[in-house]
């Protein structure tokens, strides 16, 4: 069985970030899971809130392919409306192989489990979520020795651009002070680095990018 060797080294839970904090829009749960596998897929997402205790557990069950390399998910989850106050979520990423029909989101082989804090303010007490947008792309792919993105922010601020080898290892980050309403083209010196295949994303205080991959030859 292709998983018969699954456990806690396989599967990483590596940042939970929330996006919304107002009442007046949705909240939103930005998670960054990596897969040691071929494929990974965000089957099913489940939200059960008991704000008596200030509790939220989200169910996230993927199907993945066979143990080959990396592949991380970026996936947003919608909370419901919430009272203000801050609340302890739990992300429990539930795996099941795509390829077995005895496996599925009840009958699954590994789970693991991640906790963060969630604030929710009252209304207009701080900045609407569209004040955090942003985005990033490669100018051209493959690269050389130099990388040349181009990212729009909304919002002035702090951001990185983090870049990951095949495994999913953090292998460089650049720290960026981008101004509000920008273009910017920012290059990045990818000289130290073999060829082969490479993710990059955004990122600022509050939320993350989807993961993009890249070639360097």
């Amino acid at each position: 069985m292709i998983f018969s060797f699954y456990s806690e080294s396989q599967i990483w839970i590596d940042s939970i970030k929330q996006v919304q904090e107002n009442l007046d829009e949705p909240i939103e749960i930005i998670s960054f899971v990596r897969f040691y596998s071929a494929g990974c897929e965000l089957i099913n997402s489940e939200v059960y809130v008991n704000e008596p205790e200030n509790k939220i557990d989200v169910i996230n069950c993927y199907g993945v392919g066979p143990l080959d390399t990396i592949c991380p998910s970026v996936d947003t989850i919608i909370l419901p409306n919430l009272s203000p106050g801050e609340y302890q979520l739990d992300l429990i990423v539930n795996v099941y192989e795509s390829s077995s029909p005895n496996l599925n989101c009840n009958n699954f082989l590994y789970s693991d489990t991640s906790g963060v804090n969630v604030i929710v303010e009252d209304v207009n007490s701080i900045q609407h979520k569209n004040e955090y947008y942003f985005t990033i792309k490669l100018v051209q792919n493959p690269v050389y020795e130099l990388i040349d993105f181009q990212i729009q922010v909304k919002n002035a601020g702090n951001y990185w651009i983090n870049i990951y080898d095949s495994l999913g290892r953090r292998i460089k980050t650049e720290k960026l002070n981008l101004q509000s309403n920008s273009n910017n083209s920012i290059q990045v010196n990818f000289k130290e680095f073999v060829s082969g295949i490479y993710y990059y994303n955004l990122e600022s205080r509050s939320r993350i990018t989807e993961v993009e991959k890249f070639i360097k030859f």
